[in-house]
């Protein structure tokens, strides 16, 4: 018999960990939202510019010999960001709120140290779990790794508009640092709180796991691929009702709310197909 290959990542396994009838929508039909949620546009966009930033940033030593600056490099990732900006759905106003905040981050950490930059937003894999019959393949992209005093460090972006300090269980955070043989991770949070001084919405926490968490994280998960090849040999994707409310509510409620006979119409009316989901799709 031949051995089963899956590949999972973080957004994945969240998916999948909240309702198997929208991991089937979301990664099996692709449907996704005609339009995204503002603060999802706004971290598209921070991003957008942080990533080239850091890039540069890789090369600080070689700014003086072509006449550049700390300013100049801020500048050419905001025009970088201008070009984003038309594509996306944002007010104008949160477009010039998000790339003041990315100025002000900059100015903020221009002497923070990270400055020994291994990757950006560079794509990776690792095989999670491997016997005779399964192959577990889970997908990465860290925003940043860092060579620090204290080992090779994955960083994480998050924008937000509320001091919220962040979940240490995380598929995400967990899977970085399992993924890149660690036990540490920064998180990178940028709030966009304007009554805020630069040092209380601009603050980094570490997150710290030890090996048996890690451990502990990897057997949950693959017992979740489990469940996931029973669904897909079953073609049956069942409804989680507890979390149809969570956090801003479930894109696909209006569809689930409706007869089964009337889903796949609602589903092709309000979402569009946008194509395989792949970790590494933009690069």
């Amino acid at each position: 018999m031949a051995k089963t290959i899956i590949a999972i990542d973080s957004t994945k396994l969240n998916v999948l960990q909240l309702c198997a009838r929208k991991y089937n929508w979301v990664f099996n039909g692709t449907f996704s939202p005609l339009s995204k949620p503002d603060y999802l546009e706004r971290g598209d966009l921070m991003h957008k510019m942080l990533a080239p930033y850091y890039v540069m940033r890789r090369y600080r030593s070689r700014w003086a010999q072509n006449n550049r600056t700390h300013e100049d490099i801020v500048k050419i990732c905001l025009r970088i960001g201008e070009h984003f900006a038309i594509k996306m759905q944002l007010h104008p106003d949160d477009v010039q709120d998000t790339m003041y905040q990315f100025g002000e981050y900059c100015k903020h950490y221009e002497h923070d140290g990270w400055d020994r930059i291994l990757a950006v937003e560079q794509p990776g894999s690792f095989v999670l779990y491997e016997d005779d019959k399964l192959c577990i393949i889970y997908d990465m992209k860290p925003d940043l790794v860092l060579q620090l005093d204290n080992g090779i460090i994955p960083v994480d972006h998050k924008t937000a508009k509320q001091r919220k300090e962040p979940s240490r269980l995380a598929n995400q955070f967990i899977g970085y640092c399992y993924g890149l043989g660690g036990n540490n991770i920064v998180v990178n949070k940028i709030g966009f709180q304007k009554t805020l001084k630069p040092n209380e919405r601009f603050q980094r926490y570490t997150l710290s796991y030890p090996d048996d968490v890690l451990q502990e994280w990897k057997d949950n998960t693959t017992w979740w691929i489990r469940q996931l090849l029973c669904y897909i040999e079953e073609d049956y994707w069942p409804a989680n009702f507890t979390s149809c409310d969570k956090w801003a509510g479930c894109v696909f409620a209006n569809v689930c709310i409706k007869e089964r006979i009337a889903r796949d119409f609602e589903l092709k009316r309000s979402f569009e197909v946008s194509g395989t989901w792949d970790v590494g799709r933009g690069l």
